[in-house]
Formats: structure tokens, C-alpha cells, sequence
């Protein structure tokens, strides 16, 4: 689901059913139709809109009333993160993602397949559409416990720390095959062993995954386990055993790529690729991508770079699952973070003048941090990620100042001052940091380097035929006097 503004800002939504009907409104009540599609379907279908530091419900149709289980929240809350932090933080980047959770009520066992869909618009998260499965763990292990198993063992990757993994795994483990898993020091092989006869299995994973060390995997089961349920329980372990034990990151802020905390020192054309799917924040066809990185090249042969790329970024990341590729197009993997989404938000919220909450305050702090040190030169050169520069640079500003603003607030002065020297160098023309400099050298006791501030800022704009403002001049003169 999509929401674009009507001429006179009226909410319009866009509502994708399945991959052949799409329909538009501008307001509910008048779509009958639309309506009547919503509550034929089997899935029951929510959305919510975003109401700063949770979700409100906006709609949900028959399924969704008739389940009885309707609140966000309560997803997070069981089985999956309880900082709605992680999930915000991929849902603001514009990445929808699924996640498995699995769901206690009495003495039934049930799996929710929650398949989390964000419209992001101007830079804001305006909504989630949530289509939530629930399924009987008796029945998909009747229909296909291999496959089951397998998905149940890759979605453990949804999860956004070692502990949420460990205890998701934990709960999979006793609802599926009513076993118990304990980790124990030992060395990350990966090599998934069985031992049948004595009901139990074991392997090795690497720091991060499940824990901030290595550890060694042990599982046990009380009951004989049949060949089928044994097969399943090997899938499941194998493909958590594949886990990408760190998060990637993409940072558009300053060009760089992190797996975990460790910056990668990747070629640039790696790093181009990884940035153009992180930026336009939806999958990308061969042909895009292919006019977005080699304007210039003929269609085989930027099809060959593109391969060679993937094939390198591949390679370099280590894993396979953090760039996929289906049907002809592109795509970053659930463990993969950006930034941008984020940036873009705050960055609203500062422009409008917003309050914001502590957490925003320390978010904007960390984008900051590496706003402030720029894009790499061939980044800002490239065409497809100018109107992004442009972005990122108003972010600064915004950022910037809010931060100096702050900072003058505790009188921590030379923080503020450094904070004006990098907006100087963004745009000596801006009055606005000129005014946070001056403060700056004041509250230091620095009255000259304030003067030649504010006179270097004068023989600027003297060259645009601009004079400072009044309140600029009296800041000075009230200094001088």
C-alpha cells in the first residue's frame, strides 16, 4: 500500500491486491468496490499510519476483526523484538520484510507469517500495511515440514540482536520438535551434527549471531524423533547455521559500507552498486541499474559489469543473502540496513520545527556524525545520486544546526563552534550558521575569531550585493559596546 496526496491534500491511497488488481481512491467511503475486495480476502489485512513513536489503525477488514488480533504491538511483543527501534529503522528505510513469530493462545500453537509493507513519502514513514497468515504448527508440519523447517531457519535473520535470535530459536525449537537448545563455548564451523540415538544435535556458530562469541550449538529432545521430523529438524538447524552473524549497513550519509562495526573497504564499483539499491530503496531491473552505473557503455557491455559486480559485492560481503536477485531484478537482503530513509524523516521533523523525543535526539547525533564528513568525490559526481547529495546536504544543515542550537543551550561552546565551522565549509553564505559561530566564540571568551567571522561573512556576501541582517550586526555591535 502506497499514500500520495490528492490536489487539495486530501489522503489518496494506492492498494496493491496480489500482483493483478490495483486500485485507486481518494477516500474510502466512496470506494465500494475497493472495499469489497479488501474483505473477500482470506488474509487478514491491516493498516496502520504513523503516529510518531507507534502505529495507529486505520483499517482492517473482515479477516483481521474476525482473528481478533489486530495491535502491532502485539507481534513485536511476542516472539519478535520488543524495541520497536529495529523494525522502525527498516520500515522507515522504505523495505518492507516478512517475519515469522510465533504465537501461543491456550493450549494452541500457531505460526504468524507477518508481512510488514511501508509507504514512505517526502522522506516520512506514512503508513504500514500489515497481511498477517496464521497457521496451525500441526498443520504445516503435515503439509511440508522440510520446506517449513527451512523457512522457519532462515527468518531467525529478521531478528536484530543475539538475543532476540537465541530466544526466537528457542521458541521454534519447543513448539516444532519439543526441544531445548543451550550454547556453549566452542569453535563457529557451521557443521550441523545429528546424533538420533542419543536425541541430540550440535554446531558451531559465529560471534554475533547468537551470541557476542563464538559458541557451539547444542539441541536436545526428550522424545524418539520420526525420519521425517528428524530430516526436518537438520534443514532448520542448517539454515540457521547460515545466518549472517552481522547486520549490514549502508551509510549514504558518507559513502561507506559496515558489516557489524567494521568499515569495508570496497571498490568503487561495488560500493556504487550497493549504494544505488540503498537509495532508491525498491528493487531494481538489470536495465535500470545498467543506465544508472554505465550511462555510457552499450547494453552487453553493462550487463557484463553488472555481473561482475554482484559477483565482487558478493564475494566481498562474505554472503550471499545480502543482495538478491529474482526475476531480473535487484535487491538488498532483510539484513541489510540504510540509512536514508531515517536521515530523510529527522530531517523533516527539524524543518518543521518538531519536538523531538531523546531517542530522535541521539539518532540525529549519529547520522551527523558521518553527514559531517561528506560523500567520496566519484560518489557526488555520479548523476543518478545528485538530487541524494542534495538531500544529504540539507540534512546537514538541518541537522547541524539543531545540534549547535543545543549545544549552546548546555554552553558547551566548543562543540557548537566546531559544528559552524563544518556548516562554513557546506555554505559560507548561510547566515544561520553564521549567527551559531559567533555565538560559539563568544561563550568561549574568543572575541576575535567571533569579528573575523562575522567580517569574512560580510566580504562574501558583499559579492552577491547582500549585507548581513540587523540581527547579525547588532549581535556584534552589542559585543563592541
Amino acid at each position: 500500500a502506497a499514500v500520495v496526496r490528492s490536489k487539495d491534500g486530501a489522503p489518496a491511497h494506492w492498494v496493491v491486491l496480489g500482483r493483478d488488481i490495483t486500485v485507486r481512491k481518494e477516500h474510502y467511503h466512496e470506494t465500494t468496490e475497493f472495499i469489497a475486495a479488501l474483505e473477500s480476502a482470506d488474509e487478514p489485512i491491516v493498516i496502520y499510519h504513523d503516529a510518531g513513536d507507534s502505529f495507529e489503525m486505520a483499517y482492517a477488514n473482515n479477516a483481521a476483526l474476525e482473528s481478533g488480533k489486530l495491535e502491532f504491538g502485539e507481534f513485536v511483543n511476542v516472539g519478535a523484538p520488543a524495541d520497536l527501534q529495529p523494525i522502525l529503522a527498516r520500515l522507515r528505510a522504505g523495505s518492507g520484510f516478512s517475519m515469522l513469530v510465533p504465537w501461543s493462545e491456550g493450549e494452541t500453537n500457531e505460526w504468524v507469517s507477518l508481512e510488514l509493507r511501508p509507504s514512505v513519502a517526502e522522506g516520512r514513514l506514512r503508513s504500514v500495511t500489515a497481511v498477517a497468515h496464521y497457521l496451525e504448527a500441526k498443520r504445516i508440519r503435515a503439509l511440508d515440514p522440510i520446506e517449513n523447517a527451512e523457512l522457519l531457519g532462515t527468518s531467525i535473520v529478521s531478528f536484530s540482536t543475539p538475543e532476540e535470535r537465541t530466544l526466537a530459536m528457542s521458541r521454534v525449537l519447543a513448539m516444532q520438535w519439543n526441544a531445548a537448545m543451550h550454547l556453549r563455548p566452542g569453535p563457529a564451523d557451521g557443521e550441523v551434527t545429528l546424533r538420533t540415538q542419543r536425541r541430540e544435535a550440535s554446531f558451531g556458530i559465529g560471534a554475533g549471531s547468537l551470541a557476542d562469541e563464538p559458541r557451539l550449538v547444542m539441541v536436545k529432545w526428550e522424545h524418539p524423533l520420526s525420519a521425517r521430523d528428524t530430516t526436518a529438524l537438520r534443514v532448520f538447524l542448517e539454515a540457521v547455521a547460515q545466518v549472517p552473524a552481522k547486520i549490514l549497513r549502508i551509510v549514504t550519509a558518507n559513502g561507506t559500507v559496515l558489516l557489524g562495526e567494521d568499515v569495508l573497504d570496497l571498490p568503487e564499483g561495488t560500493t556504487a552498486l550497493l549504494v544505488a539499491l540503498a537509495s532508491a530503496r525498491k528493487p531494481l531491473t538489470r536495465e535500470e541499474l545498467c543506465d544508472m552505473l554505465w550511462p555510457e557503455s552499450d547494453g552487453d557491455a553493462a550487463t557484463k559489469a553488472l555481473k561482475m559486480s554482484v559477483h565482487r559485492a558478493r564475494v566481498r560481503l562474505g554472503d550471499p543473502s545480502y543482495l538478491r536477485i529474482a526475476r531480473g531484478s535487484y535487491s538488498l537482503g532483510p539484513n541489510v540496513t540504510v540509512d536514508l530513509g531515517d536521515i530523510d524523516e529527522l530531517t523533516s521533523l527539524l524543518a518543521r520545527r518538531q519536538q523531538l523525543s531523546e531517542e530522535q535526539v541521539e539518532r540525529v547525533a549519529e547520522h551527523y556524525r558521518f553527514l559531517r564528513l561528506g560523500r567520496p568525490a566519484w560518489l557526488v559526481r555520479r548523476e543518478w545520486f545528485m538530487p541524494h547529495e542534495r538531500r544529504l546536504q540539507a540534512a546537514t544543515r538541518e541537522m547541524g544546526l539543531f545540534l549547535a542550537r543545543r549545544a549552546l543551550e548546555n554552553e558547551e561552546y566548543d562543540q557548537a563552534a566546531d559544528i559552524g565551522r563544518t556548516l562554513r565549509d557546506l555554505d559560507p553564505h548561510d547566515e544561520a550558521t553564521l549567527d551559531i559561530s559567533i555565538r560559539a566564540y563568544l561563550g568561549l571568551g574568543d572575541r576575535r575569531s567571533a569579528l573575523e567571522e562575522f567580517h569574512a561573512y560580510e566580504e562574501s556576501v558583499a559579492k552577491l550585493g547582500r549585507k548581513p541582517s540587523a540581527t547579525i550586526v547588532d549581535l556584534v555591535q552589542l559585543e563592541k559596546a
